[in-house]
């Protein structure tokens, strides 16, 4: 370079530096302007060749509107954060974020790492005051600021500790660096080389003044670490900046071999204007019109495909004008016609933004006319219109509020003709357009193409691996299915989506059902002629709405998945009437948790209060009881309630947005039944042409008219084809359906007699009186229980005390028998019969040990009890003689009988010592069992000396025994509740003695 040319631009370069003292470049905005400005921060490796690698861009869109306060009469300047991503532009799969829409997962998924607050950004605005002096801002509203980031917190399901802490990150980090951002856009520094100015041979500086533009551009001749260029565009009429960019770059010896770190930080201004009101107006003329209306069709809600109409009618001049409300930048369609049933299909397109206002001229006999574009983006709607022209696969007319394309002589190498052709189309447009503009165009139509190829892809595929080629007309030979996968594996939707683009929400759709049949691998099993239960894999309708999300997550990102969950969502409540009644609540339970998620952890405002409004008629519809509220038009222009039908009659809705489907056979079901009204309900923007069209038709059915202006048939029935609803005469919801021979049915049955039906103060009463009687049961129940616990308590107690009786009784007669048996070794020994005495010893030991163990037990066998009494009477005739006889009956079976243990010894020892004992000689003791009916009776018979000359004998003895036994019985008697006993009778002529015992049969 040489030394003069380098003092010039040093001497202008002072001149420009001269433009602030402080090295600053101070701008101000204007009072009544929305400025857009997009912050970038792009980061990235590259090595020596140029290439680049692990690329990460974040962006942030900011609005800037600055005006008077209507409160204080004060200028500030408020600040949105409209858009707020970061993506990976070199992944070859979609790598993007968006915070206003984050992951749709529970449980803080988003929330827990560092940049948590990127999302709140946007739900927040930010207002600022501007020292003109100096170009600073100062924040005005931080106390409301923080109150909304605590409300939107606790919204969230923080808890009070993690609230505190995010806010207090907020306060001191956040908002200095929100402030930080904007005051950049206001104070750009312009001195950062002006130590090194004088030496040309680091720098190549230029200095540039296009109207109404000041440029300055610096750029070292060298890489050194640090900054390495800059570049600063001010627009000196608009006092403004247009943009701000800085590349940095360090060499970071850890990622050398992967190359040198490059920053690039750049602030762009995307539009500014006027703040105008949230309307577009569209007018224009038709030379030659083969119609009288035409109808602009539009988008006006952060979701879903379905298209809002205005329609108007041509006037004497062939000219119209629409005005509709318009929040976003989007494109709107301008519709010739009904229905486009005239020649060709004729659709215009035009790019629209608020406050702006359009208009044509069109001239010609055909379509598409030779047309003149006039208003705001005249050129870019002349490009847009003109590409839609030179490819003829734009045919497309509005349905059912929705956009649909007709392209079926179209092939796919149409639409990759167009998309070869349309970057170099704009291209030659460029310098009478708006930059931003036509790459929302561009998008936009891209989007078009790209959906076409999805679509015609998706439905090769379906037919060419059903082998139902032949219902699908394409020509294998021109038809290459690896050109449409390659081209379809290369787009990224979110790189040419537009959250406000139909043609961006079509191919969004498009894109997410195309790889939900690709992910596909198992097949819905369905053969005819066999009745199998579905297995319901058609992920895109009447699957699982939680697993349709998940499957979603993984091939959208952004406001594409949102929009698509949400639109899932409508189609499943839409759809309602075709699920099983028992599936409903289950259907209803999964798209309210999924939008209730996603109210909960979304931030964009707009969205919410749209997702809020749906959720509140899908619960709506679920009362039982539903009455719409909104007002409709009948033919004469009068107000109608859907309740003004009520009173007289049942009454069937029929609701539509296509007027003309079924009304002849609504007709013909309101004349054949008198006794019902039928009502027809479509929605339209315009009344005298609904009126026109109705009077013409000769309905027979009332007809209602929504105007949807505001709401359409799908806001307030959620849905809007084929849908029937019946109420009987007195308001009360029969049901909904979408088979009109179900609703008809349900109004007819609501005309037969009631059954006589209770009010309200009798059922009341009635429960009240079950409810009481309910609880004296309860009561006497309680009670009940507690009087049987304590009978069955006392009873235990008077059984246990029985049982220790018996016990007691057998202890003392166990002592009673050995006295009495060693009486009986007494008086052997005294007698010297040694041998004898000894002989009673050894057998007495082994009777001892039969006793104690049956003293243990309250019942022995019969076999037991006699086995013990034969080995006593052995003892005995030791001592004494005497003859003694057994017999039992042979119906008794004595192994299986069981007695009282010890029931027999007592009175067998009193036969032998105090009968028989005094008797001289022939001495006979006889023991009989018998069965006596249902009773054992055994009889002990002696033939001694009887009782009365017994007792004169032995007057010292208390006989004891007997009594024990007695008393045993007698408890007995109690405990068993059967009847013992026992009798004693003196034989003839003091003869002997009986004792007869009599036992009960065991139960």
């Amino acid at each position: 370079m040489k030394l003069s040319t380098v003092l010039f631009l040093i001497l202008c370069f002072s001149s420009f530096v001269s433009f602030s003292q402080e090295a600053v470049f101070k701008m101000f905005p204007s009072i009544g302007k929305e400025y857009i400005y997009e912050f970038s921060d792009l980061n990235y490796l590259q090595d020596d060749e140029g290439k680049k690698t692990e690329m990460i861009l974040k962006k942030q869109t900011l609005k800037l509107i600055y005006k008077k306060s209507s409160a204080d009469n004060q200028n500030y300047l408020s600040v949105e954060f409209i858009g707020n991503s970061v993506e990976d532009p070199l992944s070859d799969v979609t790598s993007f974020k968006d915070y206003r829409y984050p992951e749709l997962v529970d449980g803080f998924y988003d929330r827990r790492y560092p940049d948590f607050y990127e999302g709140l950004l946007c739900r927040i605005q930010f207002k600022y005051n501007i020292d003109f002096d100096s170009s600073k801002v100062t924040l005005v509203n931080r106390s409301g600021l923080l109150e909304e980031f605590y409300s939107i917190l606790k919204e969230q399901g923080f808890d009070q500790q993690q609230i505190k802490e995010r806010v207090e990150i907020i306060n001191k980090e956040v908002l200095k660096e929100v402030t930080a951002s904007v005051e950049s856009l206001f104070r750009i520094p312009g001195n950062r080389f002006k130590d090194e100015l004088n030496d040309p041979e680091k720098f190549d500086i230029k200095l540039e003044f296009p109207k109404p533009l000041m440029i300055l551009s610096a750029k070292r001749w060298d890489k050194t670490p640090g900054l390495f260029s800059r570049e600063i565009i001010i627009d000196k009429e608009m006092n403004s900046l247009k943009k701000f960019r800085t590349v940095s770059f360090d060499t970071i010896p850890r990622a050398r071999r992967y190359g040198d770190k490059y920053f690039e930080k750049s602030i762009v201004l995307k539009s500014v204007r006027d703040i105008a009101p949230a309307r577009f107006i569209l007018s224009g003329k038709i030379e030659n019109p083969k119609t009288n209306t035409v109808t602009l069709a539009f988008l006006d809600r952060p979701f879903g495909n379905e298209l809002r109409q205005e329609m108007v009618f041509l006037d004497e001049n062939n000219s119209f004008q629409i005005d509709i409300p318009l929040d976003h930048p989007e494109m709107v369609f301008l519709e010739i016609g009904r229905y486009n049933y005239i020649d060709h299909t004729r659709m215009l397109a035009f790019y629209a933004e608020p406050g702006s206002e359009s208009s044509f001229f069109a001239k010609g006999q055909e379509f598409p006319w030779d047309i003149d574009f006039l208003g705001d983006f005249s050129s870019e709607n002349k490009m847009l219109n003109d590409f839609r022209a030179s490819f003829n696969i734009f045919n497309e007319r509005v349905n059912f509020n929705f956009l649909q394309s007709f392209n079926t002589k179209s092939s796919y190498k149409d639409f990759v003709a167009a998309l070869d052709q349309i970057d170099a189309f704009a291209e030659n447009y460029k310098s009478d357009t708006d930059t931003t503009v036509v790459q929302f165009i561009v998008n936009e139509l891209k989007a078009f193409l790209y959906n076409s190829i999805f679509v015609d892809l998706s439905r090769l595929r379906y037919y060419i691996h059903s082998d139902l080629k032949y219902m699908f007309a394409f020509d294998e030979d021109e038809t290459d299915l690896e050109k449409m996968e390659s081209i379809i594996e290369s787009v990224k939707l979110n790189d040419v989506y537009n959250d406000y683009g139909i043609y961006s929400r079509n191919f969004a759709r498009s894109y997410l059902m195309f790889y939900f049949q690709k992910s596909q691998k198992v097949q819905e099993l369905a053969i005819r002629g066999y009745k199998i239960a579905g297995s319901n894999l058609k992920f895109y309708f009447f699957s699982d709405i939680e697993m349709r999300t998940q499957l979603a997550r993984a091939i959208l990102a952004g406001h594409p998945f949102y929009s698509q969950v949400v639109q899932m969502c409508q189609e499943d409540l839409s759809r309602r009437e075709e699920m099983l009644y028992q599936d409903r609540p289950y259907m209803y339970k999964k798209v309210d948790e999924t939008l209730d998620l996603m109210l909960r952890i979304c931030n964009d405002e707009e969205f919410l209060e749209a997702v809020k409004q749906l959720r509140k008629n899908s619960l709506q519809w679920q009362n039982d009881n539903y009455c719409p509220e909104q007002k409709f038009f009948n033919q004469e222009g009068e107000v109608v309630y859907f309740k003004d039908f009520f009173g007289d009659k049942p009454t069937i809705f029929y609701v539509t947005s296509d007027r003309a489907i079924e009304r002849y056979y609504w007709d013909k079901v309101a004349e054949d039944n008198p006794e019902l009204n039928v009502v027809l309900v479509t929605e339209g923007s315009n009344f005298k042409e609904w009126a026109d069209y109705t009077k013409r038709a000769e309905p027979i059915a009332a007809q209602l008219l929504l105007i949807n202006n505001e709401q359409t048939l799908t806001d307030v029935f959620l849905q809007n084809s084929r849908y029937y609803i019946a109420y009987d005469r007195n308001g009360k919801l029969l049901g909904t359906s979408s088979q009109p021979d179900k609703i008809i049915d349900l109004a007819k049955d609501s005309l037969q007699p009631e059954k006589k039906q209770l009010n309200k103060s009798q059922l009341q009463f009635i429960v009240l009186l079950l409810v009481i009687t309910l609880i004296l049961l309860v009561l006497i129940l309680i009670v009940w229980k507690w009087r049987v616990r304590q009978r069955f308590r006392t009873e235990q107690q008077r059984t246990r005390l029985r049982e220790l009786e018996l016990t007691a009784i057998r202890s003392q007669m166990n002592p009673h028998f050995l006295f009495n048996s060693l009486n009986s070794v007494q008086n052997l020994v005294q007698q010297n019969k040694g041998h004898e005495a000894h002989l009673y010893l050894s057998d007495f030991a082994g009777l001892i040990r039969k006793v104690l163990n049956n003293s243990e037990k309250e019942e022995v066998s019969l076999a037991e009890e006699l086995e013990m009494i034969q080995q006593y009477l052995s003892l005995e005739k030791l001592r004494l003689e005497f003859d003694y006889s057994l017999l039992v009956d042979e119906q008794v079976d004595v192994h299986n009988t069981m007695v009282p243990s010890m029931i027999l010894q007592p009175f067998v020892e009193n036969a032998i010592i105090h009968g028989l004992q005094n008797k001289a000689d022939n001495r006979q003791l006889k023991i009989e069992v018998e069965q006596n009916g249902t009773e054992l009776k055994i009889s002990i018979e002696d033939n001694g000396i009887g009782r009365e000359a017994a007792q004169e004998i032995s007057k010292s003895k208390n006989g004891k025994g007997s009594k024990l036994i007695q008393e045993r019985l007698k408890i007995l008697q109690e405990k068993n509740k059967e009847k013992y006993e026992f009798k004693i009778i003196d034989l003839e002529d003091h003869s002997g003695t009986r004792v007869e015992i009599l036992i009960p049969e065991e139960r």
